[in-house]
């Protein structure tokens, strides 16, 4: 319902207790105006500043106007940590710890510099348990809603996996043996 003010208003207070995931209200920005000598579409009236004075002690700076005004909102932004997620692993100069990303504007993740002796990157996952999630340099968008919030990525590891083969000299009489494939899991 639309707010009313009069003359013999002391002031109008625009809400400021206004929410949208993901998003700050920063405040309002009249997008129209029956009066734009003294009320300009796209002035904005933030949290701070949000009170119209329709009866100001000087007669120029009196506001009677209809107006329309339209929520003006700053995506959060937040961090996103990458978690190695084992106990050994080959050490990198540059290995990555974070990164920086923005509600509602889709980024990669930052590439994957973890390396772990007999084990392929398999992705990110949002628990240390999980399966990949995320492949290396995926596009992410809205990991969290929270204004500075921090998620962690944990690193999916397989095992690498290798071929033996067997070379028999005698055809005939060659019997290719039974094994049971051992994999170190740390």
């Amino acid at each position: 319902a639309p707010m009313t003010y009069n003359i013999d208003s002391p002031y109008v207070e625009l809400p400021t207790d206004v929410t949208k995931r993901g998003y700050i209200f920063s405040g309002w920005k009249v997008t129209e105006s029956t009066d734009e000598e003294n009320i300009h579409i796209n002035t904005v009236f933030t949290t701070e500043n949000n009170k119209l004075n329709p009866d100001s002690p000087t007669e120029e700076d009196t506001i009677l106007a209809n107006i329309t005004v339209e929520a003006q909102w700053t995506p959060i932004t937040y961090t996103v940590e990458y978690n190695f997620n084992a106990t050994t692993y080959i050490a990198d100069d540059n290995p990555i710890t974070q990164s920086s990303h923005t509600y509602d504007a889709a980024s990669p993740l930052s590439p994957n510099t973890f390396k772990r002796n007999y084990y392929e990157f398999a992705g990110w996952s949002t628990t240390e348990d999980g399966g990949a999630v995320y492949p290396d340099n995926a596009n992410v968008e809205n990991l969290t809603d929270e204004p500075n919030g921090t998620v962690t990525l944990y690193a999916v590891w397989t095992p690498k996996t290798y071929d033996i083969t067997y070379v028999h000299t005698d055809i005939e009489n060659s019997k290719t043996p039974e094994y049971s494939p051992v994999v170190n899991t740390e």
